[in-house]
């Protein structure tokens, strides 16, 4: 079937290889859907089916459980993910401002990509920058202490 996910070679190898890391190969399942995501950029479900195969995940840990549980993707997202932290610490501060803040500036709602594929927008539960609150990322990177105005200053560290 076109458009079915399948593992290349050499991430077929890399897999072997995650595997022999730990005790049981289910211990492999977060390393070789992290491995997908990188390639994809989310986790598709066709994906998440070749992942069982190769990794053998137990039944309570496979699938879309996983996928979500862990905050792998599961659709396709913008070049930019934007989480902001909406947790007690970063709530306090102000992340519910900036969340609807982000959401006019970008034109978008929580979890929602904008047109041109370039941002998504998520809150979440918590970034684990507390001493920052309020906090967003934007990909891999961490921003603290951001408010409306800093976050229009450098677009939320956007390019």
């Amino acid at each position: 079937m076109p458009g079915t996910f399948t593992f290349t070679a050499e991430e077929l190898a890399a897999v072997e290889a995650i595997a022999t890391r730990y005790p049981r190969r289910p211990a492999a399942l977060l390393p070789v859907l992290h491995m997908v995501q990188q390639r994809v950029g989310h986790i598709p479900h066709d994906a998440m089916e070749e992942v069982a195969r190769v990794a053998r995940p137990i039944p309570c840990t496979g699938g879309r459980r996983s996928v979500l549980l862990y905050l792998y993707r599961d659709r396709p997202v913008g070049k930019y993910v934007i989480q902001i932290c909406r947790n007690l610490p970063c709530s306090l501060r102000g992340s519910h401002e900036l969340i609807e803040h982000a959401k006019q500036k970008l034109g978008i709602g929580e979890g929602q990509t904008t047109a041109d594929q370039r941002f998504t927008l998520h809150a979440v539960e918590c970034l684990a920058a507390c001493d920052g609150a309020p906090c967003l990322q934007v990909n891999e990177d961490d921003f603290a202490n951001v408010t409306p105005e800093r976050f229009d200053e450098n677009r939320g560290g956007l390019p």
